[in-house]
This record gives C-alpha cells, sequence and structure tokens, in this order.
C-alpha cells in the first residue's frame, strides 16, 4: 500500500513540475497541429495538404504512422521544455503554440534569422556591387581639375 502512496505521491510532484507541464502541453500541441491537418483545416486544397501531411505518413502506403506522429509530438514537447526552461512560472500558451510551431521557429532558429527578409534586402541582393563609371565624364572632370590647378598656379 505504501508503494502505491509513494508513486502517486510521485505522479503528483511531477505534475506540479513545470517542465513536465510543458512538456505535455507541447505534445498536445503538436498533436492538435497534426489533428488539424487530418481533418483537412489546413491546407488550401487536398493537393498542398497532402504535401504537408506526407511526412506523417507511411513509406509505401498513404496511411498515417502513428510512430512518426508520436515522434514529431515527442520533438515538440521537448522543445517546449527548452523554452520553458528560463521561465520562471509556467505559460501553457507558450508551451501550445511552441508545441504546434515547433519546425519553423526552429529553422529560423537555426539560419540565425528570425523575420523573413524585406522587399528591400531581398532587392539590394539583386544589384551589382560595383558601380558603373562613365569613364568619359571622368576625363572631363579630371581635365577640369588640371585646368583650376594651372590656372591657379599661373596667377601666383
Amino acid at each position: 500500500m505504501s508503494d502505491i502512496i509513494a508513486f502517486g505521491n510521485l505522479i503528483i510532484s511531477l505534475t506540479h513540475s513545470k517542465l513536465v507541464l510543458a512538456f505535455l502541453v507541447g505534445f498536445l500541441g503538436s498533436g492538435a497541429y497534426i489533428t488539424a491537418l487530418y481533418f483537412k483545416f489546413i491546407g488550401d486544397n487536398d493537393q498542398n495538404r497532402s504535401i504537408i501531411f506526407q511526412p506523417f505518413c507511411q513509406i509505401y502506403s498513404n496511411s498515417v504512422d502513428m510512430r512518426k506522429c508520436f515522434w514529431y509530438a515527442s520533438v515538440g514537447g521537448c522543445i517546449a521544455v527548452v523554452f520553458q526552461f528560463d521561465v520562471p512560472t509556467f505559460v501553457a500558451v507558450q508551451s501550445l503554440i511552441l508545441g504546434a510551431t515547433w519546425p519553423a521557429i526552429v529553422s529560423q532558429f537555426l539560419s540565425g534569422r528570425m523575420a523573413a527578409p524585406s522587399a528591400q534586402e531581398i532587392n539590394n541582393l539583386e544589384k551589382p556591387k560595383v558601380k558603373k563609371i562613365d569613364t568619359g565624364s571622368l576625363l572631363v572632370e579630371l581635365k577640369k581639375i588640371r585646368n583650376i590647378k594651372s590656372t591657379k598656379t599661373e596667377t601666383k
């Protein structure tokens, strides 16, 4: 009987741990994303939806692979734990959103960029870095400078 009470106390203490709660809520967030995808709440049409859902299917059939879904949800829970680690109090919404959107957040974090590039940044990449110089006008400017220098030395 004391073993059952000890196990119950362990479960109660674990549920009060913010990191365990973060994992569970992140796991549920990832599961909610997969569920929304499965029930066609995400995606414009069936073709786009099948592209998004393809990683959750078995390789040789079109059926859902529960191992892949469990793995995806587990990683979502772990990501939620990492982000919850430094927060002094448990934030359930943060863990839920991290669980549902972790692939985008991780890819942006790993690429070193937390925002999409602006149109101006893209345009700057397309422009050549070296400006073209009109050599004819440069030659004219050099002649003007020489003439100014020569007139100043003649007047002295």
